[in-house]
């Protein structure tokens, strides 16, 4: 497999779809009113260069104008969330999902039936220019994934879950034994739901998801 990374550190440009997610500092804080809370995203891995945006909870009243809710736990605290928002789509507007010292809306987040398309996804990766952007991926097994780069990667295409889009997204993990047993013998609509922040572009010009472990990856049972 070979691929390149499409995307860069620097600012954000401006055809990103959405808008840009708004990076966190302990020196500004969010206008007072717009949002109730921000749930801190725990359980996943966080790429070596935003480790050192990762903050700590607040210590006094005056640093912020906002309140930390309570921490959404990895694929499954963000599947349990989607849930919410499907049931109260205000939910969705108000409260925020932090990881790596960046502030999401979940419409910046979510590319699941509660969120955006697979195009809007495909458009995300394509046009990013920070190299480490977080998605919250619902997707339906096209058919088993299978090995890749000399064995050492599973390939996983996912259709998109929300029926609104044609396009498909391929997701890159490990070779490893848990990932393996979870997508290699699996059933054409299989539905997964999975937490990314690498992305890059195939040589075929297709965007795609990458992994770094087996506790992004998360099937769903219907």
């Amino acid at each position: 497999m070979a691929a390149k990374f499409s995307c860069f550190s620097g600012s954000v440009h401006a055809l990103v779809p959405h808008g840009a997610p708004r990076r966190s500092t302990d020196s500004s804080a969010p206008v007072a009113g717009v949002y109730e809370h921000i749930h801190r995203l725990t359980g996943v891995p966080v790429p070596e260069s935003r480790r050192s945006a990762v903050d700590s909870a607040p210590t006094g009243q005056s640093r912020t104008q906002y309140a930390y809710g309570a921490p959404v736990g990895g694929v499954v605290g963000l599947r349990a969330f989607a849930l919410q928002v499907g049931a109260d789509e205000d939910f969705g507007r108000r409260e925020k999902i932090r990881f790596g010292g960046i502030d999401y809306w979940w419409h910046e987040l979510a590319f699941a039936p509660t969120g955006n398309t697979f195009s809007a996804l495909t458009a995300s990766i394509e046009t990013q220019v920070t190299k480490h952007r977080a998605y919250y991926v619902e997707g339906l097994a096209k058919y088993h994934a299978y090995p890749v780069a000399e064995g050492k990667r599973l390939e996983l295409t996912l259709l998109d879950a929300s029926g609104r889009s044609d396009d498909a997204i391929s997701v890159f993990m490990p070779n490893s034994h848990h990932l393996g047993a979870l997508t290699s013998a699996v059933a054409a609509g299989t539905p997964f739901a999975l937490f990314s922040s690498e992305t890059f572009v195939k040589n075929t010009g297709r965007a795609a998801l990458s992994l770094a472990d087996d506790s992004q990856l998360l099937p769903l049972s219907g």
